[in-house]
């Protein structure tokens, strides 16, 4: 299953790619003035960050994270912490398909033995 797995990974890079793209792009919107090499720096960081459980949907977690690794870089507060609640809530509007299609599709069949 070498060619499957090689696609999945592919495929988890780009929509880590779509994802900076996106905390930029938002960034830009808020007036945060920071080059793009440094949300491919800190965006995979902050979005394994997101993934600990430790807060529902890394609510808390996620404004530490942006505040810990922007500001520093000269980004201000106000709306670097704006862009961790806008990052968190396209990454829940981006799963709502998802989510949907599971909880509307057909529950898998079982198994036929013999």
């Amino acid at each position: 299953h070498h060619g499957a797995v090689l696609r999945v990974l592919a495929l988890s890079v780009l929509v880590q790619v779509f994802r900076v793209l996106q905390a930029w792009c938002l960034g830009r919107g808020l007036g945060i003035e920071l080059p793009l090499v440094t949300y491919f720096a800190f965006i995979p960081i902050i979005v394994f960050i997101m993934q600990i459980p430790v807060t529902p949907n890394g609510l808390g977690t996620t404004q530490l994270a942006f505040e810990r690794f922007f500001v520093p870089q000269g980004a201000p507060p106000a709306p670097v912490v704006v862009l961790s609640f806008l990052f968190l809530a396209l990454g829940i509007l981006g799963s709502l398909p998802g989510g949907l299609l599971y909880a509307l599709g057909d529950a898998p069949r079982p198994a036929r033995n013999g």
